[in-house]
């Protein structure tokens, strides 16, 4: 039977975000274009908008620019390495 709720990384990220979110943000923290995330992570424009979309509104911030802010002042919301992830 499969689990219901966050995944086993959205509930060990500080601020609840999936492994794939921390990927995009990790992305949008170097200044990368949706279309740029989408060809990195072989996903739709889409798709990236979506997880985008989910990443501003776990961390409270309007957009990428309040993000960038955000990721320089607080260490913890910073993307967790895919060897990392418990």
């Amino acid at each position: 039977r499969r689990r219901r709720g966050p995944s086993r990384a959205a509930r060990h990220h500080p601020h609840g975000l999936t492994l794939k979110e921390q990927q995009v943000l990790d992305l949008l923290v170097s200044g990368e274009s949706n279309a740029r995330i989408a060809e990195a992570l072989s996903r739709s424009v889409r798709t990236v908008e979506a997880h985008v979309s989910a990443i501003l509104g776990k961390l409270c911030v309007r957009n990428r620019m309040e993000l960038v802010v955000r990721m320089q002042g607080d260490p913890s919301a910073a993307p967790t390495a895919p060897d990392q992830a418990p």
